[in-house]
């Protein structure tokens, strides 16, 4: 296995650059295909799709394995955890709905579901705050001292 860095410092920038900015891509894929379609993004639009959701179950996912390889087995490891599993299941939850919503499920046309429902921009702001959410616990995960640190 491959040493980790270290400092502390180093290895939370490390984390977020290579999860979270890495993970964004295709985000910024999207807004760079609609303007070189000579449109404008709608920013909205995109995050309304549940995308960040599926990227906050993906680094959950990830942090669950760092933190089961650890070999330190305290309270905060498994209160982590158990956070991390409820991150997924939520997540997993709720991009089904999304994708129900959107008519991307097959199950039902989403007109008989949700008749006229729009959630406007409440959905593009909670999946931020829930990827930030995800992000905030995924570090504390990977910040979490494993059995040979101090």
């Amino acid at each position: 296995m491959a040493k980790r860095p270290g400092d502390k410092w180093t290895r939370a920038y490390t984390w977020v650059l290579l999860v979270l900015l890495v993970g964004l891509l295709p985000i910024l894929f999207n807004v760079v295909y609609a303007l070189d379609r000579g449109k404008l993004p709608n920013l909205t639009a995109i995050l309304q799709r549940g995308d960040l959701l599926l990227l906050s179950s993906a680094v959950a996912g990830g942090c669950l394995y760092d933190l089961f390889n650890k070999p330190v087995a305290n309270a905060r490891k498994y209160l982590l955890a158990s956070m991390l599993v409820v991150i997924v299941a939520t997540a997993s939850m709720w991009f089904t709905d999304l994708a129900e919503v959107n008519g991307g499920s097959g199950i039902e046309p989403a007109s008989r579901v949700f008749a006229g429902a729009s959630h406007g921009g409440g959905v593009a702001v909670s999946t931020i705050v829930f990827l930030g959410l995800t992000a905030t616990i995924g570090l504390k995960a990977e910040l979490l001292p494993s059995g040979e640190e101090g």
